[in-house]
């Protein structure tokens, strides 16, 4: 049977994960306020400059079908390209992975790694140099791990200064140790 929600607008352009349990659909995505980040900003980026962006924040939708509610919940984090360990894929998950703003001008530019753990709204981050920004980051489970989060966080990453890319690889679940593995490139990808 059909069901309308509505709810406010804005702009979501990239899923974490959705899962149902009890009649409740849950959904994880990344909100903006506009369509200006692929408009504006995106273009700018991916010519190499240092341009701010509107912030994109993590939020938590939850679906009553029962009731016919829906609830809502943001953090603050400025953020983008959510991802989880893939073996959690429409199941309930506790980790979500993304770059993320770190510092005192977090809209300037995603300069970090971050994993969330949506049930104890903790985090763990690593942020990289000034100057750099990072593209989205692939969780790699650990062969024969059925723990979720045990494995590698695994992405590219850019820096502004010296116009050159990077390749990060991260402990899943310790990311503020910094990469295990950073690879540089001798050149810059968009």
């Amino acid at each position: 049977k059909r069901r309308v929600f509505e709810m406010p607008a804005y702009m979501v352009f990239h899923f974490g994960n959705a899962w149902e349990a009890d009649d409740v659909i849950r959904v994880d995505f990344v909100k903006s306020a506009d369509l200006g980040v692929m408009n504006d900003w995106m273009p700018k980026m991916m010519r190499g400059e240092n341009v701010p962006s509107q912030p994109s924040t993590p939020a938590f939708l939850a679906i009553d079908l029962n009731r016919g509610t829906i609830s809502f919940t943001e953090r603050k984090e400025n953020l983008e390209f959510p991802r989880i360990d893939p073996r959690f894929v429409a199941q309930r998950n506790r980790y979500v992975y993304d770059p993320v703003g770190i510092g005192r001008r977090t809209s300037d530019r995603l300069n970090g790694v971050m994993r969330l753990d949506v049930e104890s709204g903790k985090t763990d981050t690593y942020r990289f140099g000034a100057g750099c920004t990072v593209e989205e980051h692939v969780m790699v489970p650990r062969p024969g791990s059925t723990r979720e989060g045990e494995g590698l966080l695994v992405g590219v990453g850019f820096d502004i200064e010296r116009q050159q890319s990077f390749a990060s690889v991260f402990d899943a679940m310790n990311i503020a140790a910094g990469p295990v593995a950073l690879a540089l490139l001798p050149y810059w990808v968009p």
